[in-house]
């Protein structure tokens, strides 16, 4: 008897542990971007949510948060307090870069020009959304040559990058190699020139690539080590997507340069509906970014702001200080 009880105890205990790591494991991750402190008496946190599986979590509403102030819970009727799920002065921008390499350009060409259409209108607002000039594109190229090449510079503009995928002929490339690590290389570093140009402002930014190919790297430029120490040292606001088309891919290995989503066609035909796919995925990225605006009623010291989501009953939190030394009266929340 004296052994089942331990046994019981040992089963338990073990459960009980189980379920602790299990619940740990589904929690919301919650990841700071940035904080504004203003006068009167304003306090800003921009943030991103993503779920355990790191994937994006768009479309949260007021009743999805609940704040703490020193760790009171503080309700709407407490004090001014408003969050958005597109944050103001907020920059996504986009790079798709295209394997134009021998192999796509002899007969891939039309499908890819199509698919890459199809991702384009799915992924750029219209003019006249709220969210209209918020999400920019780039579009650019790479065959076997060193370099990646330019189509359409960063805009916002939905007919220019349609005109950009428009204009790619068949002989755009005079080389027929695959330069597919400098292409993920040079994107990453191209993003992260994006991003920094906005450091320097009032505007936060973030950023995805999406790389397309048909075949692995044969031009030798790179290594599969350099793309994936830049991978690992890119900024964290950075999204990679990749797609594959064709059995000449290295599925394992694209689907590791695709950390936040990775589609693969096996023919021409489901080209347009996975490049849609990965549309989606780069729109749940942009719009999982959130502002809190908050008028806080303390007028001196330093103090803690707690935020807690919940969403289909499970939970993350992020907590930033905020000094109210001079604060005011008057705080209003546009």
């Amino acid at each position: 008897m004296k052994y089942i009880k331990v046994l019981l105890i040992f089963f338990i205990a073990f459960t009980l542990n189980s379920c602790k790591k299990d619940n740990n494991a589904k929690q919301l991750r919650l990841t700071f971007k940035d904080k504004i402190v203003e006068m009167p008496a304003n306090v800003s946190i921009i943030f991103k949510v993503n779920d355990a599986s790191n994937y994006p979590i768009p479309g949260l509403t007021e009743s999805n948060f609940e704040i703490f102030e020193d760790g009171k819970l503080i309700s709407e009727y407490e004090a001014a307090r408003k969050i958005q799920d597109k944050p103001e002065k907020f920059k996504f921008n986009l790079l798709l870069m295209l394997d134009l390499s021998g192999s796509v350009l002899d007969s891939n060409l039309s499908s890819l020009k199509q698919a890459s259409i199809s991702f384009i209108n799915s992924v750029m607002p219209v003019e006249g959304s709220p969210d209209y000039q918020e999400i920019l594109m780039s579009v650019k190229w790479f065959d076997g040559e060193k370099d990646i090449h330019d189509l359409v510079d960063y805009t916002f503009v939905t007919s220019a990058l349609i005109n950009s995928i428009n204009q790619i002929e068949s002989n755009i490339s005079s080389d027929n190699s695959t330069n597919l690590y400098g292409g993920i290389i040079q994107g990453i570093e191209d993003i992260d020139e994006r991003v920094k140009l906005y450091a320097q402002t009032d505007i936060i930014s973030a950023g995805a690539l999406i790389t397309f190919t048909d075949g692995t790297d044969q031009a030798g430029w790179y290594t599969s080590k350099q793309v994936t120490e830049v991978i690992n040292k890119r900024n964290p606001s950075i999204a990679l997507y990749s797609i594959g088309l064709g059995g000449e891919i290295d599925k394992k290995v694209l689907e590791s340069y695709g950390l936040n989503g990775f589609e693969f066609a096996e023919n021409l035909s489901d080209l347009i509906p996975k490049f849609e796919e990965i549309a989606r995925f780069v729109k749940d990225e942009a719009k999982s970014y959130y502002l809190f605006e908050y008028c806080s009623p303390k007028r001196s010291g330093t103090h803690s702001l707690k935020i807690r989501v919940t969403a289909d009953r499970v939970v993350g939190e992020l907590e930033e200080s905020f000094s109210a030394e001079n604060f005011t009266g008057g705080c209003t929340l546009e």
